[in-house]
C-alpha cells in the first residue's frame, strides 16, 4: 500500500501517459484513448472516423488536447473512474502500470518532461501514437454470456442472446448497423490500414482484439505484414484471444517480433469456463493455456484476462488459484456490462461472500494476491449497492441462454444459486425472449 501511495504521490492523482502514447481503433474506424472512454469527437458532437479524418488530426484533435490538459494539470476525468477506484482500494491500475512502465523505458524524469513540453505546444503533439489497439470485426466462434453481437458473430445470429444487447449501455443503432457488418470495417480497407499503420513510421506496439483473432484471416493477414517489417524486432504484437483456438501459423511470427503476447480470457475451471463461454468447451482453454506454457517458446509471452462477474463471483479464487500454481500474470476486470451479468447485480449477501474468499486467498501472498485483496476490497466498497430489477434482469437473462442453449445454472453454479434464494430471492422461472421452438 505504501508503494501504491509513493506511485500516486509521484505521478499524480490523474495523470496518465497513455494519452501520450496510445490510441484505440474501433471496428467502425471511431477513436479513443481507452476502453472506458468515449468516442474522440468533433466540435459538432459527431465522433471521428478514420474513413472520414486522418490519423493526426484526430490524436490532435481539441478533446485530445483537453484530455491531456486535465490530466497534467491533475484534474479528475471522470472516464478514468474504474483505475481511481482500483487505486482507492488498494490495487494497481492500467494508470499506474503505464506510468511506470514509460519511466522504466524512457528513464526517471521522462513523464515530467512529457508534460513539460506538452504544456509548450498547447498538448498538441509532433509525433503518431506508438500503441495503436485495434478493434477487428465480430468473428468469433463463441457466444459469451457478457458478450454480445459487436464482438461475436455467434451472438449475431443467436436470436435469443442478441435481443439482450440493446440493454449493455451501447447504442442499439451502432450493434446492429455498423458493428455486426463483416465488409465495412475500417481495417478490411487496405489503403487505410496501410495509411494508418505504416505511413508514420511502424508503431511499437499493436494489438488485436473483438472477435477471435486466431480465426479471422484479415488479422492474420495484417500481422503477416507487421512482421515484413525492416523494424519489426522492434515490435510487440498483442493478441487478445478466447484461448480456443492455437493457430500455429500466427505464432511461428513471433520470431519476427520483438515479442508475441497472447492475453487469454479465462473465467473459470471446469463446468463454467463452459457455461460462461459457450462453445469452449469443459476445459479446452486450460489445455491449451498449459500447452502454450509447457512450450516455453521463446519470444512468446502468455497472460490471462479474467472478469469477475455474478456468475464466478465465488468461484473466481480457483482462477487465481490456477494462474499461480502455473506462474501466470493474470489481468482481472470487473464486468460492468451488461448490468446483469456485473457482481453487483447479486444480494450483498453473496458479495460477501466472494470477497471473504478473495481477501481469504491474498492472504497466501501468491503472485495473485495483490489482485485477490483489490477485487475484495472494490466488491465490499459497493455493498450498499442493490436493485432487486438487477438480480431479477440476471435471472431472466440466465433462463433464456440456458433454455436456448440447453445449460442449467442449478446444475453449472449450485452454490450461487442456493446463496441468492437464502438471501430470500428464490429462483424465479420466467424468461423473456426464449420461447419453445427458439
Amino acid at each position: 500500500m505504501d508503494e501504491q501511495n509513493n506511485f500516486i504521490q509521484k505521478y499524480g492523482k490523474s495523470f496518465c501517459v497513455l494519452p501520450w502514447l496510445r490510441i484505440l481503433i474501433d471496428v467502425n474506424g471511431q477513436c479513443s484513448n481507452c476502453c472506458r472512454h468515449s468516442k474522440v469527437r468533433m466540435e459538432s458532437g459527431l465522433p471521428y472516423s478514420l474513413t472520414t479524418s486522418g490519423l493526426m488530426d484526430i490524436w490532435n484533435s481539441k478533446a485530445m488536447c483537453e484530455l491531456r490538459r486535465l490530466m497534467v494539470e491533475g484534474k479528475a476525468v471522470p472516464e478514468c473512474n474504474s483505475c481511481y477506484e482500483k487505486e482507492l482500494n488498494g490495487g494497481s491500475s492500467r494508470r499506474l502500470d503505464a506510468n511506470w512502465s514509460y519511466e522504466k523505458t524512457n528513464g526517471f524524469d521522462s513523464i515530467a518532461s512529457l508534460k513539460i513540453e506538452s504544456e509548450k505546444s498547447n498538448f498538441s503533439l509532433s509525433f503518431a501514437p506508438t500503441e495503436y489497439h485495434i478493434e477487428t470485426d465480430n468473428l468469433c466462434n463463441l457466444r459469451c454470456r457478457m458478450c454480445s453481437p459487436r464482438n461475436s458473430s455467434r451472438i449475431q445470429t443467436d436470436g435469443v442472446h442478441r435481443q439482450w444487447c440493446s440493454n449493455i449501455g451501447q447504442r442499439r443503432k451502432t450493434v446492429e448497423s455498423t458493428a455486426c457488418r463483416h465488409d465495412d470495417s475500417w481495417f478490411k480497407d487496405d489503403s487505410l490500414v496501410e495509411e494508418t499503420l505504416f505511413r508514420g513510421g511502424v508503431p511499437k506496439i499493436v494489438a488485436f482484439s473483438g472477435g477471435e483473432p486466431m480465426i479471422n484471416p484479415r488479422v492474420i493477414r495484417i500481422v503477416k505484414r507487421l512482421a515484413s517489417e525492416s523494424t519489426s524486432q522492434e515490435q510487440n504484437v498483442t493478441l487478445v484471444t478466447n484461448g480456443t483456438v492455437i493457430n500455429e501459423e500466427l505464432l511461428e511470427l513471433r520470431h519476427n517480433f520483438r515479442l508475441l503476447s497472447l492475453c487469454v480470457s479465462f473465467d473459470a475451471v471446469g463446468n463454467g469456463g463452459e457455461y460462461i463461454r459457450n462453445g469452449a468447451g469443459r476445459d479446452v482453454v486450460k489445455e491449451n493455456i498449459l500447452e502454450l506454457v509447457n512450450v516455453k517458446k521463446n519470444r512468446l509471452h502468455v497472460m490471462i484476462c479474467s472478469t469477475l462477474q455474478a456468475y464466478n463471483a465465488l468461484e473466481f479464487c480457483d482462477v487465481l488459484e490456477f494462474c499461480d500454481n502455473n506462474n501466470l500474470i493474470n489481468s482481472p476486470n470487473f464486468v460492468y456490462a451488461p448490468k446483469h451479468c456485473s457482481v453487483n447485480a447479486l444480494p450483498a449477501a453473496v458479495r460477501e461472500v466472494a470477497a471473504e474468499r478473495l481477501l481469504e486467498f491474498s492472504k497466501k501472498g501468491g503472485r495473485s494476491s495483490a489482485h485477490a485483496a483489490m477485487l475484495a476490497n472494490v466488491i465490499q466498497s459497493n455493498l450498499g449497492k442493490f436493485e432487486p430489477a438487477d438480480l431479477h434482469e440476471f435471472m431472466k437473462f440466465t433462463n433464456d441462454l440456458d433454455f436456448s442453449r440447453g445449460q442449467n445454472i442449478k446444475e453449472t453454479f449450485p452454490e450461487l444459486v442456493r446463496l441468492i434464494e437464502q438471501s430470500g430471492y428464490p429462483w424465479i422461472e420466467e424468461t423473456r425472449y426464449w420461447k419453445p421452438g427458439i
